[in-house]
């Protein structure tokens, strides 16, 4: 049984190719190590095989945790990371998939919620939500009434406009005067 199996993984995983997006079913959750606090999951290919989707392989990780947003036999549409013919596995991601489709509604000029997630000496880093961040530099920040910058705590939300948006959502850019211009 276990060698027909594995025959059915080999021959599956020639058909594939790095960066192919594929529909799948959550199989089963497990712990890929006794040092990784969250689970992995085993994905069942629509097509044939079987993958691999390590627990960070969800977008906004740490903050969302695959086996807290889904649940077996869900059915995802996940990218393939990596293909390993040696060893007979398959790695998959969810992160290239659902940043493209949320980074797609992000066009230049459109206004979006966003929370801190991070102060540095040049911005802030902002979650703009499904699983994107993006930068609010300090040049992009209102000086209002008072000449002064803003400033924000993080988890704080604040809305932003949409400067720029390169490289499927790899690459955005958001600013809070460009509000009250």
């Amino acid at each position: 049984m276990q060698a027909r199996r594995e025959e059915e993984q080999a021959a599956a995983i020639k058909n594939y190719k790095v960066g192919q997006v594929v529909e799948g079913k959550i199989m089963h959750f497990f712990k890929a190590g006794e040092d990784h606090a969250h689970q992995s999951v085993l994905v069942k290919i629509k097509t044939g095989g079987t993958a691999l989707m390590l627990y960070n392989e969800i977008p906004g990780y740490p903050r969302n945790v695959l086996s807290q947003v889904y649940a077996k036999d869900d059915i995802v549409e996940v990218e393939i990371t990596a293909i390993r013919p040696s060893k007979n596995r398959m790695s998959v991601s969810l992160v290239p998939v659902l940043c493209r489709q949320f980074a797609s509604a992000l066009v230049r000029g459109s206004i979006v919620e966003a929370t801190v997630i991070d102060r540095v000496n040049y911005g802030y880093f902002v979650d703009l939500g499904g699983g994107l961040e993006a930068l609010l530099h300090n040049d992009n920040l209102d000086e209002g009434f008072h000449n002064k910058p803003e400033s924000f705590e993080i988890g704080e939300k604040t809305e932003v406009v949409v400067l720029s948006n390169e490289n499927e959502g790899r690459r955005i850019g958001v600013g809070r005067r460009q509000l009250f211009e």
